[in-house]
Order: structure tokens, then C-alpha cells, then sequence
């Protein structure tokens, strides 16, 4: 199909000159959204941006394709995708307005627009992210999985392409996840229709050992993939290199994945990053970081915050030093040395027992509790 933008208004309520789920600029859908422009096409059908006619809003409406009318499975994944997004609510992942049928009878899903792109598109054009970017948008997909999996819903179908990256007014990303079609949801059974033996289905690059096989899933398959992610963005690699999918699935089930110094020996990586990897691509499930708000805390604020350089001041001689790797967390001394949490001045200055060998923080005897940074 044309979307031709430039185009004129074309008859509201009826399909465009390719048939029905092909609908020109200007047309009306389901009598009530108007055609602004065609964003793109999928397997699945087309994603078009709409505005809703009462109210204004910009949406993002995806149409099934006509040719997919007839198919119940299709459908049921189409239905599924809209109910597991709908029953989400969180800033990191994109909300679900509207869902019904076209006039011609083909379902449509009117969503959140995100204007940005896509992690894809990202990565394409960058290559690989700065350790901050990347733990920056990892956990923000961190936050939304850990929502979702609140939720019962374990995504299974994590990639590159499912997260829309929008803007902040301040000018940082705001990571969206989007496209729960194939997702595993809290009632019984779904979603076991998507997946038969011999058929896979979702994208094998980013996919947990148990997914592959089959086996039951649960939120740390989404880890898993998390993890896979976080590799791809610092490395510009998978965690497993192979010349077919084949061949990668079976190296994803019997050989350890490759360190980041070794996908990317041209850099340095902190050495609680690559532990950070490590936990998230364990090959079982049981080994692997508990959940999807653990691996969030860890890209967040200590595998990939290591890098950021800070300052930390230390009450004997009233000094101010340069701490490079923020994995070298100061400690109690002695003599009174401040806590620090990236932040100087932030600790209230700690009393001092200069009788004898101990001292305190706080009112408190510095063995009993230690300041959070210390811990």
C-alpha cells in the first residue's frame, strides 16, 4: 500500500484502493480514527498513526492483516497481545487505549504513539551504547518486565525492536516495551497454543535456554533475555556467535557465553558488570538473578554505574578526592571518614569516641550499622 501523506481525504469509513486493512490518509476507522499516515507493516498487519476524532489524541493503531481474517490462532494472538498490554500499568510500558473490530471486520488495536524509535534502530545506527545509556535504558525494560511479571505475564518475545525509545523533556530516553502477542498471561494454559513442539515461537537470538527446549517459563526467562540485551548494547555482539539459528540454539543449550572482553576486547568493562552478565545468561534458571526489578537494581546502580566518576569527602583534613570507579565504595575509618554515595556532603558529619578505639556514626557504634554506602 501507498500511505502517500501528501495524499487526499479518502473516503471515511471505507478500506483504500488495496482492499480491505488497507486504508487510505484521511479515511476514518471504526468511526473513530482518522488516518494520519501508514508507520509501518509486520507479519501481523500494519500500524498506522491515527488521531481519535472526539478528543484529539495521536494513537498508534494496529490493524491485523485481511489475510490473517480467517486464522483463529492469529487472532487469538492479536487478542492476547491487546489483553496481557491492557492489564499493565506502568510508565515503561506502552498503554493500550482501544481495541475492536473495523468496519470490514478485521480486529485493530489503538495503542500508545511513541514518538521516538526503537532500540533497533538504535543499535543499528550506534553500533554499541556508553555503559550509562545502556543501564540507563536496560533498566528502565527491567522496571516494565518486573510489572508485567507482578501481573502474571512473562513477555517471551524480548528484543531490540520491542522497545520504543521516546524523549524526556530533559532530553534522556524513556524506554517503552510494546508487542506482548506472544506473552505467557495469568490465566491457566495461555499462551501454550504459541508454542509446539518443533515450533518456536518469538526471536531465538534473544531467547532463555528453557524457551528454546520448551520447558515451563517464568519471569526469569525474561532475565535471561534482559541479559542478552544488556550484551548486545555494550558489545555490539550476541553472547554467542554462530552461522545459523540452528547453530546458535545449540550453542545457547551447551556452551557458556563469551565475556564482554571478548566480544569487545577493545574495552574495559567493570568487573561487576561482566558478574552482572554472568547471573543474567546462566544457562539455568534457578542460577540466574531472581527477577526482573534485581537486574534493574544492578544496571541501575552498581554493574554499570561503575564507570561514572564522583567525589567523596573526607572529614580528617577536610579533603575532596576523585574516585574514578565507583565500584570503590568508601568504608568507615578510624578517624571519622564521611560515608559517600556519590554525592559529597550528603552524610551528617559523625561523632568521634577519640578516647578510645572506637568510634561512631551517627549516635550509632559504626559496627552495629554501617552508613548504605559501606554496606
Amino acid at each position: 500500500m501507498d500511505s502517500n501523506p501528501e495524499g487526499g481525504v479518502g473516503n471515511p469509513g471505507q478500506p483504500g484502493p488495496g482492499g480491505p486493512g488497507q486504508y487510505e490518509v484521511g479515511s476514518v476507522l471504526a468511526g473513530r480514527y482518522r488516518i494520519v499516515q501508514l508507520l509501518g507493516k509486520g507479519a501481523m498487519g500494519a500500524v498506522y498513526l491515527g488521531e481519535h476524532l472526539k478528543i484529539g489524541r495521536k494513537d498508534a493503531i494496529k490493524v491485523l492483516q485481511a489475510s490473517l481474517e480467517r486464522d483463529s490462532e492469529s487472532i487469538a494472538r492479536f487478542t492476547r497481545g491487546a489483553r496481557n498490554a491492557s492489564s499493565i500499568r506502568h510508565p515503561n510500558v506502552c498503554t493500550v487505549y482501544d481495541f475492536g473490530e473495523t468496519h470490514d471486520g478485521l480486529a485493530f488495536l489503538a495503542m500508545e504513539f511513541v514518538d521516538g524509535e526503537s532500540l533497533s534502530d538504535l543499535l543499528k545506527r550506534e553500533g554499541t551504547l556508553p555503559l550509562e545509556q545502556a543501564g540507563d535504558i536496560l533498566s528502565q525494560v527491567g522496571d516494565a518486565l518486573s510489572a508485567a511479571h507482578a501481573a502474571g505475564i512473562v513477555h517471551r518475545d524480548l528484543k531490540p525492536a520491542n522497545v520504543m525509545l521516546a524523549q524526556r523533556p530533559d532530553g534522556s530516553p524513556l524506554a517503552k516495551v510494546v508487542d506482548f502477542d506472544i506473552a505467557k498471561g495469568s490465566v491457566e494454559g495461555e499462551g501454550d497454543e504459541v508454542t509446539r513442539l518443533g515450533y518456536v515461537v518469538g526471536t531465538p537470538e534473544f531467547m532463555s535456554p528453557e524457551q528454546l527446549t520448551g520447558d515451563p517459563l517464568d519471569g526469569r526467562s525474561d532475565v535471561y533475555s534482559l541479559g542478552v540485551l544488556l550484551f548486545r548494547a555494550l558489545t555490539g555482539s550476541l553472547p554467542h556467535i554462530a552461522d545459523s539459528t540452528q547453530e546458535l540454539m545449540v550453542k545457547r543449550l551447551t556452551e557458556s557465553p563469551m565475556t564482554l572482553k571478548e566480544a569487545n576486547p577493545g574495552n574495559d568493562y567493570p568487573t561487576s558488570l561482566q558478574a552482572l552478565v554472568d547471573r543474567s545468561l546462566q544457562r539455568k534458571a534457578a542460577d540466574r538473578l531472581e527477577s526482573a526489578s534485581a537486574f534493574s537494581h544492578r544496571a541501575r546502580y552498581r554493574g554499570l554505574a561503575a564507570r561514572a566518576p564522583h567525589t567523596r569527602s573526607l572529614r580528617a583534613g577536610r579533603r575532596t578526592e576523585v574516585v574514578a570507579d565507583r565500584s570503590r565504595r568508601c568504608r568507615p575509618c578510624r578517624w571519622g571518614r564521611r560515608g559517600c554515595d556519590g554525592s559529597p556532603r550528603r552524610w551528617r558529619p559523625y561523632g568521634h569516641d577519640r578516647a578510645g578505639d572506637e568510634h561512631r556514626h551517627g549516635g550509632r557504634r559504626a559496627g552495629a550499622r554501617q552508613p548504605s554506602c559501606a554496606r
